[in-house]
C-alpha cells in the first residue's frame, strides 16, 4: 500500500490499517519533497504498530515528526518480519532527529536485506560498526547525502551479503570510506557523487 506524497493526512489513517488491513505486507506513507507531512507521529506510529500483520517492507518519505522514537518503535514491533526499511528527508525541512543511538537497535532487524537513510546529518563514528554487528544479511544499504567520514571495511565481514552501496549527493565521504567499501569481496553497485 503506498500512502506517498499524501502530506495532509493524519494519524486517523493508521487507525483504519490497524483495524482492516490484516494481510498488509508493504506500506510507504508519507509528503513529497516540497510538501513534507507534518500530520504523523509518535501516537500514529503506536496505533500502527497494532496491526495484526507483520510488515515487511516500511518506507517513509518526507515525514517532519518522525524520528528516532518512532522508528525504534516500528523496529520492535516489525523487527523478524522486516527486510526492508527506507526512511527519506531532504534538508528544506526540520525533522526528529535521528541518531547512532537508532543505528544501535537494528538488533530488532536482523532480517533487514535492504536499507536507506537519506539526508541524516547526525550519524557519527559508531554507525559503520553498528551496522556491521546487527545486519549481516543486509544486500542494499542507501545513505545518499548523508556525511561518512570512517573506515568502512568492518562491513567485510560484519554485511558479507552487501551488493549495493549508494554515497551519492553531497555525503561528504572521506577517501578512508571508499577505500574500505571497495575492497569488499560481494560489492557489485557502488555510487558516489552528484
Amino acid at each position: 500500500l503506498s500512502l506517498l506524497r499524501c502530506e495532509n493526512l493524519t494519524n486517523i489513517i493508521f487507525v483504519y490499517l490497524a483495524k482492516y488491513c490484516n494481510k498488509l505486507k508493504h506500506l510507504s506513507f508519507g509528503g513529497s519533497p516540497t510538501n513534507y507531512n507534518g500530520h504523523f507521529t509518535f501516537e500514529g506510529i503506536e496505533v500502527l504498530c497494532q496491526i495484526n500483520s507483520d510488515l515487511e517492507t516500511i518506507r517513509i518519505e518526507y515525514c517532519s515528526r518522525i524520528g528516532e522514537q518512532c522508528v525504534e518503535l516500528l523496529f520492535k514491533r516489525f523487527g523478524e518480519s522486516l527486510k526492508e526499511f527506507h526512511l527519506v528527508r531532504n534538508c528544506f525541512e526540520k525533522c526528529s532527529k535521528i541518531t547512532d543511538k537508532l543505528i544501535n537497535k537494528m538488533e530488532y532487524v536482523p532480517n533487514l536485506e535492504k536499507l536507506s537513510f537519506v539526508y541524516i546529518r547526525s550519524f557519527r563514528e559508531k554507525f559503520h560498526i553498528y551496522l556491521s554487528s546487527h545486519l549481516h544479511k543486509l544486500k542494499v544499504l542507501n545513505i545518499r547525502e548523508c556525511p561518512m567520514q570512517e573506515d568502512f571495511s568492518v562491513l567485510w565481514e560484519g554485511c558479507p551479503l552487501l551488493e549495493e552501496v549508494d554515497m551519492s549527493g553531497d555525503s561528504w565521504v572521506k577517501c578512508e570510506t571508499v577505500l574500505g567499501l571497495s575492497k569488499h569481496k560481494n560489492l557489485k553497485i557502488f555510487r558516489l557523487g552528484h
